[in-house]
């Protein structure tokens, strides 16, 4: 008894060294089993994901080369082409997974946020731009040949449509493209890749904004036309935020019409010169008067048919209504005329001149409306009637001057937009403002005069373009009134 315990003891002691048992073995191979198992699963996944990614790519490198085409197109050139669309629109697709299914055919919109924006509404939509194929001009084409990356077939969709900033202004502001890519391997399951990008003609647009409060309106001295005792006239104002309503008439004699309209024609008792003013009416009920402006007319008794000589015409600097200079160029004009003699008032005449077509004349001398007359003498020494043409001598510089003038530089720095406050009062004869620039870069360049169309009060604003974007420049603002004086220059401002 005591041997076979002692030999049961041993043989226990001894197990090691006989190996495994059979269930230590099974157990061992379901260990390796389920490592091999979890190894092959994970390169499945890996390669799986590695494919996924080598598609994407491709996917955005198809649809990069579609934003590259349009960015190497002209801004106007870029539209979809329409002879490469059947019936020439866009069509709508009922399967969500096309990109056409974001396309209203009817209206021929395309919604560039897909499904981000459902429930938005209409505005989510933007109209497309397609427009027919013009010989030598690149456009894009809605639906491109498919490409092929491995056992993957990649479809091209590009849109252009037209985006509005909302600005209160115009609808088609800016250009957008966008190209979207689709693939669906492996089946059934369809992904997509979309990119967009926005394109400008190098515009801001930007809104003056309205003033709330009423700017009166300017009136000027009228232009008048004297023939001995009778005068024309016409009146000379406007309103820029409205219209004129009213214009009352005082001619210096005592005389007067009250909502006379525009045109006038008034006679007076004898000669003389007499004093005319205007008092004008917007729409919104204010008023301005230029009676501070010595407009005055003199007429005189010489008028007539003349004693029979030749009759003629009279302009002075071809018609315009101000002058600068007290010299002026006179176009007169007379069929048999030999001699002519001019006069400051119709009544005492200098001496007989050789006739001719543009004489250079002296007004006298001061500020105000000067009336030249002229009559025309033929051979036998005979005139005809007396002819006369008004104009407004102003040799002083306006007083007003704008302040507070600053520039805000386009992104692409091709342009500037500048903004000023306007002098307050305007002067009664404010003619508009010059905008003058200089570059700084090359320092101490000249300043020159450049365009710049005004829009807006009391904050007038206006767009100077064709900068160069590499250099910096300096602008100030001045007044002009009617007869071309220049003010003082307003503040410098460097953009």
């Amino acid at each position: 008894m005591r041997g076979s315990l002692f030999t049961w003891f041993h043989a226990r002691l001894h197990a090691d060294e006989r190996g495994f048992t059979l269930v230590e073995g099974m157990v061992a191979g379901m260990i390796l089993a389920v490592g091999a198992f979890a190894v092959a699963q994970a390169l499945g996944y890996g390669l799986t994901t590695s494919g996924l990614a080598r598609e994407r790519l491709a996917a955005q490198a198809g649809a990069e080369e579609q934003m590259e085409f349009a960015r190497s197109l002209n801004y106007e050139a870029l539209a979809l082409n329409q002879d490469s669309l059947v019936g020439g629109e866009v069509p709508h697709s009922a399967n969500e997974s096309n990109p056409d299914f974001w396309v209203d055919e009817d209206a021929q919109t395309y919604n560039p946020t897909g499904a981000a924006c459902v429930g938005g509404g209409s505005t989510c939509y933007e109209p497309l731009i397609v427009t027919p194929e013009e010989p030598g001009t690149p456009q894009l084409t809605h639906v491109q040949d498919p490409f092929s990356r491995g056992n993957t077939e990649f479809e091209v969709y590009v849109y252009v449509t037209w985006v509005d900033l909302d600005d209160g202004g115009s609808t088609e502001d800016l250009k957008r493209v966008t190209a979207v890519v689709t693939w669906d391997n492996p089946k059934p399951f369809a992904r997509q890749l979309k990119i967009s990008s926005l394109f400008s003609n190098g515009e801001v647009p930007y809104v003056v904004p309205e003033s709330s409060t009423n700017q009166g309106p300017s009136v000027g001295c009228p232009d008048i036309t004297a023939n001995a005792l009778t005068v024309n006239l016409t009146a000379s104002a406007s309103d820029t935020d409205g219209t004129i309503d009213r214009i009352d008439w005082e001619f210096g004699d005592g005389a007067s019409v009250t909502d006379g309209g525009v045109d006038q024609q008034h006679t007076y008792a004898g000669v003389g010169t007499y004093q005319i003013s205007n008092t004008v009416y917007d729409d919104d009920g204010a008023t301005a008067s230029n009676a501070g402006a010595n407009c005055t007319v003199t007429v005189s008794t010489a008028g007539g048919g003349g004693n029979g000589g030749p009759n003629g015409t009279i302009s002075i600097l071809n018609g315009q209504d101000y002058t600068t200079s007290a010299q002026v160029t006179l176009n007169l004009s007379s069929a048999g005329a030999t001699q002519m003699q001019l006069s400051t008032d119709g009544l005492t005449w200098g001496a007989a001149l050789t006739y001719a077509t543009s004489p250079l004349y002296t007004l006298t001398s001061g500020d105000g409306t000067k009336t030249v007359y002229v009559r025309f003498i033929d051979s036998l020494g005979k005139h005809g009637a007396t002819a006369s043409d008004s104009i407004l001598l102003d040799t002083g510089a306006p007083a007003a001057v704008p302040t507070g003038l600053i520039g805000t530089r386009a992104v692409n720095n091709l342009s500037t937009v500048l903004s000023w406050t306007a002098p307050s009062p305007l002067p009664a004869d404010f003619g508009g403002y010059l905008v003058y620039q200089r570059a700084t870069t090359p320092p101490n360049l000249p300043y020159s005069q450049v365009t710049c169309v005004t829009e807006g009060s009391p904050q007038p604003k206006c767009r100077v373009s064709g900068l160069n974007n590499q250099t910096d420049y300096q602008f100030y603002v001045v007044v002009q009134d009617l007869a071309g004086n220049i003010g003082g220059a307003s503040n410098v401002v460097s953009v």
